[in-house]
């Protein structure tokens, strides 16, 4: 497959989808990044005759696929909308993982809503008897580190009948380090650090100031890698973002998966390495029409990283 259209929403992926469309070029594949809330017929004739793949970057709006008899399917959707809507419920995401067997990395959860503070807040008792422990409250859909509260359990029980807001709770972790996991197809393409502006604040967010440094390949932490990519496959996307934190004892712990993960330029406009290693992989996936990689537990960067970027 040598075509790509890239479906994005309005204010939401403009730089990054145009990075690696750029990039993509370069491969050899023609790319096309459109809004979806244009006409999408321009964009057909752009890409011309013969069969295309389809990426949604975080916009689960219908594809020509659906609006267009002239649209001719490769059978390739990437990013596809169940797997948007999937990782954007935040808390739906969290309890399909906590239903898995297998729960290494996944802090205890507590479900939060008007039609079930009594029991949630029962279960927040039963988790942690000590009332000074502390909670991360979230509402069910949320993002760039906005809308969180930290309260203790004595607090939460307090204020539980007064709650009206759907979302979770998850214990505060004392964390000495976070990373971005780049994934595709189920295995890693770049691991970047996220150094905060604020070490002291709950969610180190870049978009509310910090950077990403990369982390080489001998350097990656295979603890936070092998949980990204055991987590991946269930996201349902072949393109995301997974954030883990480390604590003080080293252990990783899940944070959320990402449907549109930024991929800024530098600032001299030249491109990042982590837009030449997702645009690597997105071509190898498009060349090969490769599907999800199997996690397979591994001991070294080697076992987790995309055959495209060795």
């Amino acid at each position: 497959m040598d075509k790509l259209l890239v479906i994005r929403r309005r204010n939401l992926g403009r730089s990054s989808a145009k990075a690696f469309s750029q990039l993509l070029e370069q491969e050899g594949i023609q790319s096309v990044v459109w809004r979806n809330d244009r006409s999408f017929q321009r964009a057909l004739r752009r890409l011309g005759s013969g069969d295309y793949a389809v990426l949604r970057w975080g916009c689960t709006a219908s594809t020509p696929m659906h609006t267009s008899a002239s649209y001719s399917p490769s059978g390739l959707s990437l990013n596809k909308s169940a797997g948007i809507h999937t990782v954007n419920n935040k808390v739906g995401f969290l309890q399909t993982l906590t239903r898995l067997e297998n729960q290494t990395g996944l802090l205890p959860l507590v479900v939060l809503g008007p039609t079930s503070t009594t029991e949630s807040f029962t279960q927040v008792q039963s988790l942690q008897d000590d009332p000074s422990q502390q909670w991360v409250v979230r509402p069910a859909t949320h993002s760039q580190g906005r809308n969180l509260r930290v309260l203790t359990t004595g607090q939460m029980i307090s204020v539980g009948q007064s709650m009206t807001f759907n979302g979770y709770a998850r214990p505060l972790v004392n964390k000495s380090a976070e990373y971005r996991v780049f994934v595709v197809n189920g295995k890693a393409v770049n691991v970047v650090k996220k150094t905060p502006s604020n070490s002291s604040a709950v969610a180190w967010n870049v978009a509310q100031g910090g950077r990403f440094d990369n982390v080489r390949w001998g350097d990656w932490p295979i603890n936070v890698v092998d949980l990204a990519c055991r987590i991946a496959p269930h996201t349902g996307l072949n393109i995301t973002g997974i954030d883990i934190m480390v604590d003080h004892d080293d252990n990783a712990w899940f944070i959320e998966a990402n449907s549109a993960p930024t991929l800024p330029y530098n600032s001299d406009g030249s491109f990042t390495y982590r837009q030449k290693c997702v645009a690597k992989a997105l071509a190898y996936t498009l060349k090969e029409n490769s599907e999800m990689f199997p996690y397979q537990q591994g001991e070294t960067w080697r076992d987790y990283v995309h055959p495209a970027i060795q």
